[in-house]
Parts: C-alpha cells; structure tokens; sequence
C-alpha cells in the first residue's frame, strides 16, 4: 500500500508538472526568498496567489503541495477550479476525476463532469453524472437548467420546459436569467 501511494503520488507530480508546463504566463524564480520549502508553505502562498487573482502563479504552488497531498479533495478543488479558468479542460477533468476517486459521491465534482459531458455533446454520460450528482444534493439552477437541455435534445418538450422553469426560480444572477430564459424562449 505504501509503495502504491509513493507510486501515485510520483505519477501525479510527474503529470502535474507537464500539465502546468503548458501555463504560458506562469513564472516562477525557485531561486528567489519566495521559493516554497513545504507543502504548509506552498499551500499558504498558494492561497495568498489565488486571493490576489494570480490564478497560474497559485496553481504552481498547489501542485507542489499535491506532491504530499494528492488525497486533500479541497486542494484538488481549488486546482480544477483554477484549470477550468484559465481554460484546460482536459487538466480540470483529470482533477475532478482524482477528486471523485477520492470520495465517489462529490456532489460538485459529480456536476462538473455532467456539464462538462454536456458541453462535449456526451450526452448519455451528462446525465449519467447529473443524476449522480442530483442525488448528491447539488440542485441549483445549473443543474435543471442542463436537464432541460437533455430533455430538449430528447425532444421532450414538454418536461424540458418544466426543469427550465425550476432553474429559473433557482436563478441567480441576471446574466445567468437570460441563459435560462434563452433556452426557454423557444416555448
């Protein structure tokens, strides 16, 4: 067991570090007084990154700290939550699914990958995962919002238009109104 982990968390730091390789904007001088020692100090300087915005200089040190803690689901969070930003898909994918490795009923890591699946036009394994992920207590808008679209890509109208409306009682944003009410639009 302990071989397999050193193994895992080998393969991790290996991909990880290929897949932050294609950052183009990160910079980091591993030789200045900044250079992260620790797991606890990369996590630290990862947070204070990402609170000021620097998304790919954060990303850096939460993959350093992953290297110790590659079973930290809040860690790998914010990391495919900063993937998906500065758009890698395939790293954010990879990410969620480590996380849901980790913990199979991760109810946001659940609807990612439904709407990721969705995105792609996968739309048999959408709703796969957006049942998982239904049945895991994630409800919002996003959620019947992306149901409705199954629905309308089922051709069932009528059941389309009904999570539609859901989503748009759990609407919360104007922009994200009228993403909701584009879709309802045709009925």
């Amino acid at each position: 067991m302990l071989q397999r982990k050193a193994i895992m968390r080998l393969a991790l730091f290996i991909l990880l570090s290929l897949l932050i390789s294609g950052c183009q904007t990160t910079n980091i001088d591993t030789n200045s007084d900044e250079a992260v020692l620790d797991t606890a100090q990369a996590l630290e300087k990862g947070d204070q990154l990402f609170a000021a915005g620097k998304l790919e200089a954060a990303l850096a040190q939460y993959l350093i700290a992953l290297v110790d803690e590659a079973d930290n689901i809040s860690l790998l969070e914010r990391v495919a939550y900063i993937y998906e930003t500065i758009g890698n898909e395939a790293a954010a994918e990879y990410t969620v699914m480590q996380i849901l490795q980790l913990q199979s009923d991760h109810g946001a890591a659940l609807k990612w990958m439904g709407l990721h699946f969705l995105k792609t036009g996968k739309t048999k394994e959408a709703k796969s995962y957006l049942d998982k992920a239904y049945s895991a207590g994630q409800n919002g808008w996003r959620i019947y919002n992306a149901f409705g679209l199954i629905k309308d890509l089922e051709r069932n109208y009528t059941q389309a238009r009904e999570y539609y409306l859901l989503s748009l009682e759990q609407v919360d944003t104007p922009k994200n109104t009228s993403k909701v009410l584009t879709h309802l639009r045709g009925f």
